[in-house]
């Protein structure tokens, strides 16, 4: 587990910004769905010296685009639990929601084409009050609503400051084996200051961590 939560230098960072702080929507074409961004290239953690094949962790890789314009990090991971209980514990948006902001609020069902769907409205105030939205998208991608096969997820800035340039992410939830579901994340990021592949990585790691644990029926480590 990292030692601090990326993003909390982040908002951080953002807040700093004198000046002005203009806000403005970010379009999420209905069309992109739930579809994952892009092809997770992380591999499978490994099992170690015990010989899980499945070991409930996870693995990371991560780097710049080629023209510089994001940061990305991409992860696999294991939840020793069916997929319906995997996806279930998705649903909920404090599994979902970014950590160390000073206030988050949650409108559900803000797009009903979707099987699941919620935006996530986020404030950090220090010198400036600095806020902006993520809209998350579900559904399964192979099977039904009620039989899923695959499961995917996408999330993306809808709104909000724009010294946050870009902010979306990916998961693909499969069960790989009977009770063991495998988790495939995709973040990309770009911000005025701090946002870099260690930040991508961080926000990933924490959604695994609050997945496993709404998933084990544990208290979330942030409300």
């Amino acid at each position: 587990m990292p030692q601090r939560p990326p993003w909390a230098g982040l908002a951080a960072a953002l807040a700093c910004l004198a000046g002005c702080n203009p806000t403005a929507p970010d379009p999420f074409p209905e069309s992109l769905g739930f579809q994952p961004i892009e092809p997770c290239t992380a591999p499978p953690p490994s099992g170690g010296l015990l010989g899980d094949p499945y070991p409930e962790t996870d693995s990371y890789v991560s780097g710049r685009a080629p023209d510089g314009t994001y940061s990305w990090a991409h992860g696999y991971a294991y939840v020793k639990a069916p997929l319906k209980d995997v996806w279930a514990a998705m649903q909920d948006p404090a599994v979902c929601a970014l950590n160390k902001v000073d206030k988050w609020a949650v409108d559900l069902g803000v797009e009903p084409q979707f099987p699941v769907s919620f935006r996530i409205h986020y404030w950090v105030y220090t010198i400036i009050t600095v806020e902006w939205e993520l809209t998350w998208r579900q559904g399964p991608l192979a099977g039904t609503v009620d039989q899923p096969v695959q499961v995917g997820a996408r999330y993306q800035k809808t709104w909000g400051t724009t010294h946050l340039q870009i902010e979306m992410g990916s998961v693909v939830l499969e069960e790989v084996a009977p009770g063991i579901t495998s988790v495939q994340m995709v973040g990309h990021l770009a911000a005025d200051q701090q946002g870099g592949p260690a930040d991508v990585t961080g926000t990933l790691m924490y959604f695994y961590q609050k997945l496993v644990l709404k998933v084990h029926g544990q208290p979330l480590p942030y409300p």
